[in-house]
């Protein structure tokens, strides 16, 4: 198989990782996620940020579930997760947004910020004040709705703001990233 792999910056600042090939294997899509996962790392070694420690949960305690995103609009990924949001036990979790993006003002838009506990736009924060935001926050798990497409913001991620850190829905591999559990 010929796999082609860049890692390289885009118009908006993000990384984009672009394979091409008919049949890349799934060694050589991890290899290529690894060395996104190893920029966005000495990205993070730049701000000289002190490690984020975490709270163990306490018993009585709700799951505290955060989503972030870029894509929380008039979006497919919208669209696919929009009763998602809404879905889950209140008596049990806690649901938070925290939108990379300003409001597109879309009933998408409306109807996720509605369903959820706490939706925050963190558009114009940089990366270590929204990892500090969501450390502070007490977020349980952290879920990347983005993974490796436009908008994402991984560097968040790699402060690991929360005990446990998931990638869903917005990208269809693996990080190949140390600091994403699931």
């Amino acid at each position: 198989a010929v796999v082609d792999a860049k890692v390289s910056p885009s118009d908006d600042g993000a990384v984009v990782v672009s394979v091409v090939s008919s049949d890349a294997t799934r060694a050589a899509m991890q290899r290529i996620a690894r060395r996104y996962a190893e920029r966005t790392r000495a990205n993070v070694a730049l701000l000289e940020m002190p490690p984020l420690r975490h709270a163990q949960r306490r018993p009585d305690e709700r799951v505290h579930v955060a989503y972030v995103s870029s894509d929380l609009g008039n979006h497919p990924l919208s669209h696919l997760m929009q009763s998602v949001f809404g879905m889950h036990d209140a008596r049990k979790y806690k649901v938070s947004c925290y939108a990379l993006t300003p409001s597109d003002q879309s009933a998408w838009r409306r109807k996720i910020e509605e369903e959820v506990e706490v939706f925050k736009d963190v558009s114009a924060l940089s990366n270590a004040d929204v990892a500090r935001l969501i450390h502070h926050d007490g977020v349980h798990v952290l879920v990347n709705l983005n993974g490796y497409t436009k908008g994402a913001r991984n560097e968040i991620f790699a402060l690991r703001p929360a005990p446990l850190q998931a990638a869903y829905m917005g990208f269809c591999g693996t990080l190949g990233a140390d600091y994403m559990q699931y």
